[in-house]
Formats: structure tokens, sequence, C-alpha cells
């Protein structure tokens, strides 16, 4: 079974179900809520399964205050019905090993009907690998070869790539291929990605509305340009700023190899790179330690590179 350890300062409660020990873990909020005088002290919760597929034999494994049981799945929903009665309950549920665990503490009252989701978080996802743009500075107008080895598969150039893109490139970063004209050169990629590979302990969180000072602030620390900036938070920005909180993490120079390897020819002077990968974090908070920054430098011929990755949104956070 893969594990997923949550953290918020809500609820603490000791889990004994696949031999977890005590972990700090969510609340979960149902979906809705329906009075029924009918039943008296007692409560009915239900639980559906919405991206939990229809296999032949599989079943839900759950756990409800430290009680075991399972439930197969009849439909894509794979609704589950429970009795319980008023008071805190803590549940677990568990799917298959290509889906994590997933730990919550519901808030029951008596004589209603709770209707809750449940959304399992794949152990392996593919991510989109967004927006990698090029930019070259060399300090006299030359011809230059650029190549990426994408971790994954291209699902996009601009201009089209073949083998490569042969570029005139000039000092003010103006890029010919092919007689056209271009400010960056563009990829993107999917890729394979096993949540276990993120590390949430460094970087930053964010409320959404404050994203735009964050971004502007770590990218000037960092030495981009006011067209760099622009281009990067013009991309980023509206899609981060749409939540409530975020969390979000930069990637520098080698780390940036995990997304593609770069082949430039001649070889620059400089080379930055800097990738962010970043999540929609909804109920909770996380306090990761905060990134230093690395300052780009332009002597010579310089490259920069910016791109990024968002992960799944989710109300569970993996940390620490």
């Amino acid at each position: 079974m893969k594990h997923l350890i949550l953290l918020t300062t809500l609820f603490v409660t000791t889990l004994t179900f696949a031999g977890q020990k005590e972990l700090e873990i969510q609340i979960y909020r149902p979906d809705s809520v329906k009075v029924d005088s009918n039943l008296g002290s007692k409560s009915m919760v239900y639980f559906s399964f919405p991206n939990a597929n229809d296999l032949s034999g599989t079943s839900i494994t759950y756990g409800l205050n430290d009680v075991e049981g399972e439930h197969s799945l009849i439909t894509n929903q794979g609704d589950l019905k429970l009795e319980t009665i008023a008071g805190s309950h803590s549940l677990q549920f568990y799917y298959s090993p290509d889906y994590y665990e997933e730990y919550g503490v519901i808030h029951i009252e008596a004589g209603k009907h709770y209707y809750y989701s449940i959304n399992f978080t794949p152990a392996e996802m593919m991510i989109l690998t967004e927006k990698p743009v090029i930019y070259l500075y060399p300090q006299e107008e030359q011809y230059v070869q650029v190549k990426v080895n994408p971790a994954g598969e291209f699902t996009f150039t601009y201009p089209k790539y073949e083998n490569g893109w042969d570029v005139l490139a000039s000092p003010d970063g103006k890029l010919i291929v092919d007689d056209q004209s271009y400010n960056y050169l563009f990829w993107e990629a999917s890729e394979q990605l096993s949540i276990e590979e993120i590390d949430f302990n460094t970087g930053f969180t964010v409320p959404g509305l404050d994203v735009t000072a964050l971004l502007e602030e770590k990218l000037t620390d960092a030495g981009l340009n006011g067209t760099e900036r622009a281009d990067f938070i013009t991309f980023w920005g509206p899609r981060m700023a749409s939540h409530e909180d975020v969390f979000l993490q930069f990637k520098f120079n080698e780390e940036c190899d995990q997304f593609g390897e770069l082949e430039i020819e001649p070889k620059p002077d400089n080379v930055y790179r800097i990738y962010v990968v970043w999540q929609p974090v909804d109920q909770l908070r996380i306090a990761p330690r905060a990134q230093e920054i690395p300052v780009m430098n332009r002597e010579g011929f310089t490259v920069l590179e910016w791109g990024g990755q968002e992960l799944p949104s989710t109300t569970m956070v993996r940390t620490l």
C-alpha cells in the first residue's frame, strides 16, 4: 500500500489501519447535508469515489474508527453507505497500489444524511511540462543550434522542432528561424511523475491574490529583466491567482534536467534555467522552508530558460 501523510492543524487522531501511527489529517467536508427526523440519534453517511475505476474484483477497503470493512465497486461512483452516530470519526480508504491511501476525519450531527466525494490521488500521473521558453543573448549576431531532450514526449514546439532549432540570434534577443522572427523558442512535453518525487519541504505557500507580488519579487531577485518577468507572470500568474492558496517551488539550473536537457552550440558562457512546480493547496496550508534564489549571470553569451509544472489540484498535501 502507498501512504499519504497529511499536514493540518485541524485535528489529530491515532490511526492503525495499514500500520500507520499518529498522523495529522484533514477534515473531510461534505458535498451536501440533508436533515431527516426519522433517523433519531443516528446519522447516515454516503461516500462516492469519482475516480475509482469499475474493475472486476476490485473493492474499496475502508476503516471507520479503526474498524475495517470492504466495499465492492458496482459503478464508477461506487457509493458506500454507513450508519453512524454523532461525533468525530476517523476514516481511511484504500483502493489499489496505484493510488495513495486517503485519511480524514468527519464531524457528524444526529438526524442527518451526509454525502462525501473521495478522490484518490494517483501514485503516478502524467504531468505536462509547460511553456519552457528559451531566450538567447549572444554578444554578437551569430548562428546557434539548440536541442532539447525532454524527460517525456514533446506535445508542442514553436517554431517547429526538427532534430533541433537552427537559429540566427542577435544580442537584443531577436531570433530568426527559417526567415521568421521570434522572441523565444517554445516547447512543451508530457512525462510520468510519481508524487513521491515531489519535495514539499522547501518553497513558498502564498494566497492566490498575492502570487503576482511574490513572483515579481523572486524573479527580480533572480535577475530576470522586465520582459522576461512579464512573460513568466502573464503565463503562470492568472492560473495561480485563481486559487485561494498555492504551494510553489522553484527549480534551478541542473535541477531542471529532470524536465529536459539542453544542448546548445556554440556553448554559451552562462545558462540560467528556472522552473516553477506548483499546486493549488485549497483548504490546507503548509509552511515550507523558504528557498534561496540564485542570481542569473548575464555576462557573455547568455541563455535563459523558464518553464514549470502544475500539479493536480487536491485538498491533501504531501509534506514533511
